[in-house]
């Protein structure tokens, strides 16, 4: 009887978080962590883009409080295959 053992895994690209404060996310990531800012396409909101070790990148989401510090993204924006 033979076994098959996978191999396969997934592979992370990108992380997002939102917040309510863009300059102090920038901040804390760049300043505190020492995170890479890298550039990012103009989306029609606020937002940075950062590079963790070549390996992913953090993506900081301006969101707007009145609306509870959430911002919907289409589906298109989420998850590619």
């Amino acid at each position: 009887m033979s076994t098959v053992v996978s191999t396969a895994r997934a592979n992370l690209a990108h992380v997002s978080i939102s917040t309510t404060d863009i300059d102090a996310s920038r901040q804390f990531y760049s300043e505190t962590l020492g995170f890479t800012e890298i550039s990012r396409p103009d989306f029609g909101f606020p937002g940075i883009w950062y590079d963790i070790d070549g390996s992913i990148q953090l993506h900081i989401i301006q969101s707007d409080p009145a609306e509870g510090g959430i911002r919907t993204l289409s589906p298109t924006n989420q998850f590619s295959p």
